[in-house]
């Protein structure tokens, strides 16, 4: 897949636009946590074409806010196994409100997005 660089804008565009809906559909049907999903919405904020505090995002910039103490799951293999079993409790208790928090979200988003990106709103992207 080419680079976000080396794609005309309403290119880049509509890869964020699809991306976005995959990760939220991912999300809800649990093959992505909330706390990792959020991660990757936010880093497409910017991509999306939509306003910078769009209702939607925001939600999952206030998860990314409220939960940025936790390791991500990509650099839990620098991490000492003991201090992630402490942190346990707090990855389980912040995902559980990162998913009831954001689970509106998400399918506002899919709802948005899903149409234009060719999918329905019911079905993953494959």
């Amino acid at each position: 897949m080419p680079l976000k660089s080396d794609l005309p804008p309403h290119e880049a565009q509509a890869l964020a636009r699809k991306r976005l809906v995959q990760t939220c559909h991912d999300m809800l049907d649990g093959r992505l946590t909330f706390l990792e999903g959020t991660i990757m919405i936010c880093s497409l904020r910017f991509d999306l074409g939509i306003q910078e505090r769009d209702p939607d995002i925001i939600v999952f910039v206030g998860i990314d806010s409220q939960t940025d103490y936790l390791p991500p799951a990509h650099t839990h293999h620098l991490w000492d196994s003991n201090a992630l079993k402490r942190l346990q409790p707090e990855f389980e208790r912040e995902e559980a409100w990162a998913r009831e928090y954001g689970t509106p979200a998400c399918e506002n988003l899919i709802r948005r997005f899903s149409q234009e990106t060719g999918e329905s709103a019911g079905n993953s992207i494959s």
